[in-house]
């Protein structure tokens, strides 16, 4: 009997766990160690923000499947691994024995060479955190304690949450409030969405400038501070509430565990999400590395390899050769239902409303493929 340990309940570990309601591993002990059952679909998330969908509408909850599928449910988080005696902490004190691992936990905007950064910005990752932070944020707004805010990051993260916070303040305020809300965006890049098509860059900083957001480029934020954020050309920005979205790191204890991690501290896998160094641990989505992957890491997209690869692995089979696939879209929503597209180096040239609701059919899908949440 092999002992699979999950970590996490990402959307990858959803797919896999809906998989193995279907059909249980054979011979497979299996345990999910994770706070909650509770799934929470990010493609939908700058959605949520803007208002254009409940919490429900972005949720899973799997606690009806763990069951069917064999899964032995541990509320608990793990908080570090011993890979040479394949033994897991959790921060609860109890240790967890595997022979194989997988890890969805998603990410973290934490950046700590950043000063203030952890206490006094609103980080994007994780993104529960960051929607807790958000309703407290739209309540201060609503109260007239806030006027400025800020997001740091350039990527397709920054561009939506910016533009969806936009979008739901504009409909909360009065207009009077809401003509003297300053919104800004600063990234370290030339232009938005530097690893998209250029076309898409500058398509979003024209959204951006049409809704009076003020757009700094070129510089860096190397400080966080209370009301403000200082750049690295020497300037401070006036700022009640800054959202960090420039980048993602991978959680502090998988880089001490000795797993082979990028610069981000974000565990390096191969084409069948397992780990570089140990391939008894595999890791998916947010959680992985983006190294040598096609397009942004996606739980939902690699939900279907770790779950074949994970068969394999416990019934003693060498990995099946990963079939190429053509590149997957990748969407920008524009705060309203609007959105922006690419796949690979070639933009969708179809209306920003038929992306956005092309985009929201796909999402109802796979949506629908996992049971409501509440």
């Amino acid at each position: 009997m092999k002992k699979l340990l999950l970590i996490g309940c990402g959307e990858a570990h959803a797919q896999v766990v809906r998989e193995m309601a279907a059909k249980p591993a054979a011979n497979a002990d299996v345990t999910l160690v994770s706070p909650s059952c509770s799934v929470l679909q990010s493609a939908r998330v700058p959605g949520l923000v803007a208002g254009h969908f409940s919490a429900a509408d972005c949720r899973a909850d799997l606690s009806s499947l763990v069951g069917p599928a064999g899964v032995r449910h541990v509320a608990d988080r793990i908080v570090g691994l011993d890979l040479e005696t394949r033994i897991a902490v959790t921060s609860g004190g109890a240790t967890r024995e595997f022979d194989f691992a997988s890890i969805d936990i998603g990410a973290t905007s934490l950046d700590p060479d950043i000063p203030g950064l952890g206490t006094f910005a609103l980080l994007a990752q994780p993104a529960d955190v960051f929607l807790q932070g958000w309703e407290r944020v739209r309540e201060l707004a609503l109260e007239g304690a806030l006027a400025r805010l800020t997001v740091v990051g350039g990527g397709p993260d920054a561009v939506e949450l910016l533009l969806a916070m936009h979008f739901n303040l504009q409909r909360s305020l009065t207009p009077g409030a809401f003509a003297a809300f300053g919104f800004s965006i600063v990234t370290a890049g030339e232009r938005l969405l530097e690893a998209l098509p250029e076309p898409l860059g500058r398509a979003a900083e024209a959204a951006c400038q049409a809704r009076g957001i003020s757009l700094l480029r070129g510089a860096a934020v190397v400080e966080v501070e209370r009301d403000a954020v200082r750049l690295s050309n020497g300037a401070r920005l006036a700022s009640d509430i800054t959202v960090w979205a420039a980048g993602t790191r991978g959680a502090r204890w998988l880089a001490t565990s000795g797993l082979a991690c990028d610069a981000h501290g974000l565990p390096r896998v191969d084409a069948h999400l397992r780990s570089l160094s140990h391939k008894r641990i595999l890791v998916a989505g947010r959680s992985a590395s983006a190294e040598a992957r096609e397009g942004s890491a996606s739980g939902l997209r690699d939900g279907p390899v770790l779950s074949a690869s994970l068969r394999q692995a416990l019934a003693g089979e060498p990995p099946v050769a990963v079939a190429p696939t053509v590149p997957h879209i990748e969407f920008v929503t524009l705060g309203g239902q609007r959105a922006l597209a690419a796949r690979g180096a070639v933009p969708l040239k179809a209306s920003a409303w038929m992306l956005w609701r092309y985009k929201n059919w796909l999402d109802r899908r796979a949506r629908r493929r996992l049971p409501r949440a509440g």
